[in-house]
């Protein structure tokens, strides 16, 4: 026996499974809950990486309601984004929304969309996504390199300076900055599974530099840490349609 709202359910699954060939769909889906990890039933799931490095998850879910959807849906719908770990939502609804509902879900960042009878749904023309920057931040420290070393540096005698490298003098500054970038490198190639998922490791290594005239022997130290930004990524629907009788979708 087919519930009430399962063909509802089954054409946005449809309607979004022939969309994107990379994506998988999931139709009448089960997630953890995130706080009490008892499994959730959702409608539709999609899962895809947005520009094909960001990993996003939606929740799509489906209201075959006779009115149209009011607040209180919306602030269940949010909710539901949230227990489930969804990336962001798109909520559908046969008889449309009300004007406080629109602006409550244009606020938090979901998409609401109407199902027709005898034409396709409605595709979302913006999706709103939560997105982090993780920025390097470099901190030197210099100290002294050994035993008989004075017990302070001053850093000017240190940048005025130049170090032979592969037969060549370059001055201090370039000198650190390949140092630099050269425990960066390090710290993403150390940590490649998880970097995406959790953000990238923080590091430190030491280097001695030889002593010169202006400058006894040093060691220095280069703590690598993360600034961290949070902000959205805004994705446009430009043009294109979607046949799901073949499967085939034109457009961007």
């Amino acid at each position: 026996m087919t519930r009430r709202g399962e063909q509802f359910e089954r054409t946005i699954f449809e309607f979004y499974r022939v969309r994107d060939p990379e994506a998988q769909v999931y139709f009448d889906h089960r997630v953890p809950d995130r706080d009490t990890k008892a499994l959730r039933q959702v409608d539709v799931w999609v899962v895809f990486r947005a520009l094909g490095v960001h990993p996003v998850t939606i929740l799509v879910s489906c209201k075959d309601h006779s009115r149209p959807l009011d607040v209180g849906e919306i602030e269940q719908f949010l909710s539901e984004i949230r227990s489930t770990g969804a990336t962001t939502g798109i909520l559908y609804g046969r008889n449309g929304f009300s004007e406080l509902a629109l602006a409550k879900a244009r606020i938090h960042g979901v998409s609401c969309c109407r199902m027709y009878e005898g034409g396709p749904p409605e595709c979302p023309s913006e999706l709103l996504l939560g997105a982090y920057v993780a920025c390097p931040a470099f901190h030197l420290i210099s100290g002294p390199a050994g035993a008989d070393s004075p017990p302070e540096v001053l850093w000017r005698s240190v940048l005025c300076t130049s170090e032979e490298v592969d037969g060549q003098l370059i001055p201090m500054p370039e000198v650190l900055m390949r140092l630099c970038l050269g425990v960066l490198e390090r710290a993403d190639d150390s940590n490649p599974t998880t970097a995406g998922a959790t953000g990238p490791s923080d590091r430190m290594e030491s280097f001695d530099l030889a002593p010169r005239s202006s400058c006894p022997a040093i060691r220095l130290h280069i703590a690598l840490t993360w600034d961290w930004y949070r902000g959205r990524l805004n994705a446009y629907r430009m043009k294109g349609s979607a046949n799901i009788t073949d499967g085939t979708f034109v457009g961007s």
